[in-house]
């Protein structure tokens, strides 16, 4: 739950007027919607209504746009829902086992659509319906939480963001471990274990090194 709120908490807006970087360099765009220069790597959110910092996307579940500030906090958030929403599952299906299942039972009890008629014509109970639901609610749970947990992962890993990916840039690219430390910190093993709220991210978000290949 703490890296939830930090997600909402710790937003990565841009705000020309109050930032002081000195003078913008060519690389530099303006954005017409909220009529200001702002760095490469910033791009303006049409839900936010702000330009946002290493923008990524903008997580509708958390209600906000996650990018410089509060990616690590994302990322460590999806694994947890992912190792939660999994015990959730093995829990789940234990239960039907032992309080609902009988030795003949086959796994066609489980076919959601199946269950709902054995319910409705008397067949099995309600409880057995609802926990039936249940793991498939945590089940599905817990291979989104992982697929978005793989995919933030990777795109760290490739020293991007999913805008950036799509467009093929790759000038950010400064190795493996550096990309990682740019994100979560020096220590960002864990992150995985406890937000290291105290632990700065390197950088301010608006300048970034540049790949040697590029």
């Amino acid at each position: 739950m703490l890296n939830f709120a930090l997600v909402s908490l710790r937003r990565s807006f841009y705000d020309g007027q109050k930032a002081s970087h000195g003078i913008p360099d060519a690389s530099w765009r303006k954005c017409v919607d909220c009529d200001q220069l702002v760095p490469p790597r910033a791009h303006h959110c049409p839900l936010c209504q702000r330009c946002v910092l290493r923008r990524d996307h903008h997580c509708f579940f958390t209600g906000s746009c996650i990018g410089f500030a509060n990616q690590r906090f994302f990322i460590a958030f999806c694994f947890h829902c992912m190792l939660g929403a999994s015990y959730g599952t093995y829990i789940t299906v234990e239960y039907i086992y032992i309080a609902h299942m009988t030795s003949d039972a086959g796994l066609v009890h489980f076919i959601p659509p199946l269950t709902a008629l054995e319910w409705l014509f008397g067949f099995s109970s309600f409880g057995f319906l609802f926990f039936v639901l249940l793991m498939y609610l945590c089940a599905m749970a817990a291979i989104g939480s992982a697929g978005i947990m793989i995919w933030q992962l990777f795109l760290v890993a490739q020293g991007s963001t999913s805008f950036e990916y799509g467009k093929g840039v790759i000038r950010y690219r400064t190795g493996l471990l550096h990309n990682f430390r740019a994100v979560f910190g020096s220590y960002w093993m864990l992150n995985f274990i406890f937000p290291l709220i105290w632990v700065d991210i390197p950088g301010d978000g608006v300048n970034y090194n540049f790949s040697k290949c590029v």
